[in-house]
């Protein structure tokens, strides 16, 4: 839906607007980089890494292209993803990438990140800054798994000791209402042994 939306705009801009650029005989509307930015729902500088046949019957998706990225300029990306682009630029607008470096105008589907010769995706020589227009950027998103919550205890289950011996109950608070009655229960017991022993001296004073 994506790219016939975007044939349209495109026979309606080579119908009413400038002159299209060619590229071979596939011909893209003249956009400027603040259009590339609007159409493309990702927008990067990186690295292609690496490249691999996808099995993608789809010409535009041949080819799975693994980029190391750079920098970010719009949409959302991780350090390292993979933008489908064809074997060969030829006239049916696919984009064929070679290791090296470039600017990357994406569009997302379903089926991950794609790019085509009307996007605005171009190669990058190793020091060559982008269009001022897509400003500073900033760097791609951090990776990793979130970190898993613990299982809860099932109902009716001693509470887990927390740090120091503490009770933990199944809401997370300490559980005092366990750890004072146990503590009463040995202070009781000492007091009663102090008491006695006490009462014994004075009996054994007594008798001698």
């Amino acid at each position: 839906m994506r790219r016939l939306l975007a044939l349209v705009v495109i026979v309606a801009a080579v119908s009413v607007g400038p002159a299209p650029t060619v590229a071979g005989a596939c011909s893209c509307a003249a956009w400027g980089v603040a259009e590339q930015v609007a159409y493309a729902d990702v927008v990067l500088v990186g690295v292609v890494v690496d490249q691999e046949p996808s099995g993608e019957t789809e010409v535009h998706d041949a080819v799975r292209n693994t980029v190391a990225v750079e920098r970010l300029y719009d949409g959302e990306a991780p350090a390292e993803v993979v933008v489908f682009g064809g074997e060969v630029s030829s006239g049916a607008c696919e984009y064929a990438f070679e290791e090296g470096r470039y600017l990357v105008f994406a569009l997302e589907d379903d089926d991950g990140l794609h790019t085509d010769l009307c996007t605005g995706t171009r190669p990058l020589t190793a020091d060559e800054a982008v269009p001022a227009e897509l400003g500073r950027g900033s760097a791609p998103l951090a990776e990793g798994p979130e970190p898993e919550a613990p299982p809860a205890p099932a109902p009716g289950t001693a509470a887990t000791p927390g740090p120091g011996g503490a009770a933990i109950d199944e809401d997370g608070s300490a559980g005092t209402d366990r750890a004072l009655p146990a503590a009463a229960l040995v202070g009781g017991a000492v007091l009663v042994l102090a008491v006695g022993a006490a009462a014994l001296v004075v009996v054994r004073r007594r008798t001698s």
